[in-house]
């Protein structure tokens, strides 16, 4: 068995995962939870950028993410399935070493984002 590595590792730094239908955020009514729209997701490159020294912001809608989770184990060796990808990511690469802390600060609250963590090489 192998482990798949991150299509993202080395591309990105920080995953900021979008709200989608079918979210738990909306689920739970969460205040200011919503799908995330065009403008949201705009909104939301607007603020890496002034949060952090972004050198690139890469944008991975649903249909991406299930073509990057099939690659990852394409010969089911892995030991598992990837399920497929309903979800929306933006991808931001930085030198800055506190970035995931800063934008999940800055981007806790706000509508269309449903949660912020680091990009590790491992795929699980």
């Amino acid at each position: 068995m192998r482990a798949p590595v991150n299509f993202w590792a080395g591309k990105a730094d920080v995953q900021i995962v979008l709200t989608v239908p079918g979210s738990p955020l909306l689920e739970v009514e969460k205040e200011g939870a919503r799908v995330a729209t065009a403008k949201d997701r705009e909104a939301v490159v607007e603020k890496i950028l002034q949060v952090v020294d972004a050198e690139k912001i890469h944008y991975e809608d649903s249909a991406f993410a299930a073509k990057v989770r099939a690659s990852y184990c394409p010969d089911r060796l892995c030991g598992f399935d990837p399920d497929p990808a309903d979800q929306e990511s933006l991808y931001a690469k930085s030198d800055d070493p506190g970035a995931v802390e800063k934008l999940s600060s800055a981007l806790g609250d706000t509508p269309g984002v449903h949660f912020v963590f680091p990009v590790r090489p491992d795929a699980l």
